[in-house]
């Protein structure tokens, strides 16, 4: 189960399957972050499974909020993937459905009309 963490100074991201379809459990990670200086509003998504943390970065380092989630068991640092791995691996997936559809495509279209058309309908 992987963790993405997206960040831009004053606003960290964080997104874990386990905060998917979960209020409850995202409502207990707003309570790890009460009473923290410098966080001005966390914003939570059960759809997306995504905290939003909007803070101060001169009164809190972002990574302070990671380490937070960590200590309160919501986030796996090691399991923490960003932006570039994150598109990266879903690239990889499209590109293989395409390269899926485009050979679908063409095997229908060479085979049409022969005994073997029925063979491009099991791609």
């Amino acid at each position: 189960m992987q963790h993405y963490i997206h960040h831009v100074p004053g606003r960290v991201r964080m997104k874990n399957p386990l905060f998917k379809n979960n209020q409850a459990l995202l409502h207990e990670v707003e309570g790890c972050f009460q009473g923290t200086e410098g966080i001005s509003d966390i914003k939570t998504n059960a759809l997306t499974g995504s905290v939003v943390i909007v803070y101060d970065p001169n009164v809190l380092p972002a990574r302070h909020m990671a380490e937070i989630l960590h200590e309160c068991k919501y986030i796996d640092e090691s399991k923490a993937v960003n932006l570039d791995y994150h598109m990266k691996t879903s690239l990889n997936q499209a590109g293989r459905y395409v390269g899926k559809v485009g050979l679908s495509l063409f095997m229908d279209r060479a085979l049409a009309g022969t005994g073997l058309s029925f063979v491009s309908a099991l791609l």
